[in-house]
């Protein structure tokens, strides 16, 4: 298959899930709608109470978190405050839920009218999302072609979850594009870029956690050589909180009130925990947490862009989607560095057993299985609107069980690199070329 050919499938495939988007899921959202008597999924999205409330905290010095700002958003989005004795009314509150220094981010576009910005938004959070492929790229220190980057930047655009979070004006994708930024600004020796890039990271605390927690047990697994990265990323995140209660005097306390109102309203519940039920997905979500934490002890020396740091940064953002509360769809965008890292060490996980090789297939088709039926549906919907808004859960199917697949394959290549250690682990200018002779050093190392 020549290159243009593949270009050409990636952009079919790409332009049919944002037809299936236009032409399926919205007409059926808004058709379920009106036969449930429900408000529509609010098309401010994620951006207007965050936006409101720092234009009022930064305008008018009025508390985000108060329940005043919180009813003219309300107002702003539903037409109405909600009344928590009405059943007929959304439950989602829509409150000013993240920290209070997010209005540094916000704080030029408070003059803006909001449907310019809500346009704006979007076109940024675009260039940022396809910006993520080639950063995580030098940040896993792949070599890939430039046409395979381009395919990959196209299909992310073009994926589920990207384009859910792209409606809804999701600061996930602003929080992914930091993080991508840290990590290559890690692996190209650069520690007081990467710290400042992860401390703003943290406006959304349950997807950066898990990289905080790796960089800093990294950092002091060489704190002579690493110190600068983590004293960057404490003065970043201690200026950040100091700014938000210099301009918000005892804005923690308000967050904590409004995060547990928000975990209230919501379904605080992780993939883990939806998929196993309570119990066993808490005992499962414990068991992975306490490995990850144990295989990033065990390779804590390894150099930034080796195959061991790359393997616990994958791992640990892999295993921070299935453990977390909540799941929403376009957290998926998370899994993208692992994807990548899969993808570059396909050819050492299908040298292994026949399940292993079963698994990476099934993975395969768990990812392109979005882009096959929304082509498919994109197809019968020129021909039959309404049968193609039967099948309107089609591309969504495999979300669910697809962290589950990449973090089954991480954890075999995690595996291999406990048998290797950190002692063996050397940095390399190709991503893979390492795990290429990883039974060879584990056998060394034996």
């Amino acid at each position: 298959m020549t290159r243009l050919l593949k270009f050409g499938l990636a952009l079919l495939m790409a332009g049919s899930m944002w037809y299936y988007f236009h032409a399926v899921l919205i007409p059926h959202q808004r058709k379920q709608a009106i036969l449930h008597e429900a408000p529509l999924t609010p098309t401010q999205g994620d951006l207007f109470p965050r936006w409101l409330g720092t234009r009022e905290l930064l305008l008018n010095g009025r508390d985000p978190y108060g329940p005043e700002v919180t009813r003219e958003i309300q107002t702003a989005i539903y037409g109405e405050p909600l009344d928590g004795s009405r059943r007929d009314l959304p439950k989602d509150e829509q409150r000013f839920a993240y920290p209070a220094y997010v209005v540094f981010l916000l704080a030029p576009t408070i003059t803006m009218p909001f449907p310019v910005l809500r346009y704006v938004f979007r076109l940024l959070l675009i260039v940022l999302t396809a910006a993520s492929v080639p950063l995580w790229i030098r940040a896993l220190r792949l070599e890939l072609e430039r046409t395979t980057t381009a395919i990959i930047t196209l299909l992310m655009l073009g994926s589920f979850p990207i384009i859910q979070g792209l409606y809804l004006q999701q600061l996930t994708l602003l929080v992914c594009f930091l993080i991508a930024a840290s990590s290559a600004a890690l692996a190209s020796e650069r520690p007081v870029l990467a710290g400042l890039l992860l401390a703003i990271a943290t406006i959304k605390p349950q997807i950066a956690v898990a990289l905080v927690a790796w960089f800093g047990l990294w950092a002091l697994g060489d704190w002579t050589h690493r110190k600068r990265f983590l004293w960057t990323f404490a003065c970043g995140v201690a200026l950040l909180w100091l700014g938000a209660e210099w301009i918000l005097p005892g804005w923690f306390g308000r967050w904590w009130v409004a995060m547990h109102a928000y975990l209230g309203y919501n379904d605080t519940r992780s993939l883990l925990e939806t998929l196993l039920g309570r119990y066993a997905g808490l005992l499962v979500s414990v068991l992975i947490a306490a490995g990850i934490a144990l295989l990033c002890w065990r390779l804590r020396r390894a150099p930034a862009g080796s195959s061991a740091f790359s393997t616990c940064l994958v791992s640990a953002l892999a295993a921070s989607l299935l453990i977390k509360p909540k799941f929403p769809l376009y957290d998926v965008a998370m899994l993208l560095p692992a994807a990548l890292w899969l993808f570059s060490c396909r050819k050492v996980l299908w040298e292994r057993s026949r399940p292993v090789r079963l698994l990476l297939l099934t993975a395969s088709l768990l990812v392109g299985w979005q882009w096959f039926s929304a082509a498919a549906l994109a197809v019968i919907s020129l021909v039959s609107p309404s049968a193609a808004q039967h099948g309107w859960f089609l591309p969504v199917a495999t979300m669910f069980p697809l962290p589950l697949g990449i973090s089954y394959l991480l954890a075999v290549l995690a595996a291999d690199m406990w048998k290797i250690g950190a002692v063996s682990v050397t940095a390399s200018s190709a991503g893979h070329s390492e795990l290429v002779a990883m039974p060879a050093l584990g056998d060394a190392g034996r």
